[in-house]
């Protein structure tokens, strides 16, 4: 899910650096002098997805608003949301990555090990409803 976060960063970087035309009135809004927080432009590039204004006519299906919704608040906006666009760089998406790779491993060793064939074998006193190694 990281590389999807990513990658939906940098749509939505690249989409806003190609850009040729000026940006809507309610994104200029927005804007300090120096543009948009990521998290100023993801909210309006998500509501004008839902309510039809870029994109497919007719917005998304409440199944991609709620992934959405999901992969910003709990990948993206955590690390991006304080940055203006102009700020993300190859760099930031390479902090990004380093983040999302520490909380994987702290998450991994604050988990209890799965267990490997013998344990379960233990474990259990009919080792003939355990998986046998070969299986895996």
């Amino acid at each position: 899910m990281p590389l999807v976060a990513a990658l939906l960063a940098r749509s939505l970087i690249t989409t806003v650096q190609r850009c040729s035309r000026p940006l809507p009135r309610s994104l200029a809004t927005l804007q300090r002098a120096t543009g948009p927080t990521f998290h100023e432009y993801v909210t309006y590039w998500l509501t004008a997805k839902i309510d039809g204004v870029i994109g497919e006519t007719g917005g998304i299906s409440q199944n991609t608003i709620h992934d959405y919704r999901t992969r910003l608040s709990v990948h993206l906006l955590p690390f991006f949301a304080r940055y203006r666009l102009d700020e993300i760089d190859a760099q930031l998406c390479l902090d990004f990555k380093a983040f999302k790779l520490a909380e994987a491993r702290d998450l991994r060793e604050a988990s209890p090990p799965a267990p490997t064939c013998e344990t379960a074998a233990t474990a259990d006193s009919n080792p003939s409803r355990s998986p046998p190694c070969s299986a895996r």
